[in-house]
């Protein structure tokens, strides 16, 4: 009995529950730093006053865009 090559597939190394696991919580441990660094950014820079704020080159209506680390114009139209 012969098998052609497509239905003779080696099975793929699978990594361990535990590997897994571990890079479930490190993936969740990563995303929770973000986010917190995030939320610190916002109200760092929500706290500063418009002139403060000027003076490093964003509106108060910018902060988000910036923080999240979008491009932005000054005339409000994302850079490609």
């Amino acid at each position: 009995m012969s098998h052609s090559p497509s239905t003779c597939v080696s099975p793929v190394a699978r990594p361990s529950l535990a590997i897994r696991l571990l890079s479930a919580a490190r993936s969740a441990q990563c995303a929770y730093v973000k986010w917190y660094e995030r939320r610190a950014a916002r109200h760092h820079l929500g706290s500063l006053d418009d002139r403060l704020l000027k003076d490093i080159g964003i509106s108060r209506s910018e902060i988000e865009p910036a923080v999240r680390g979008d491009r932005f114009r000054r005339n409000g139209r994302h850079a490609g």
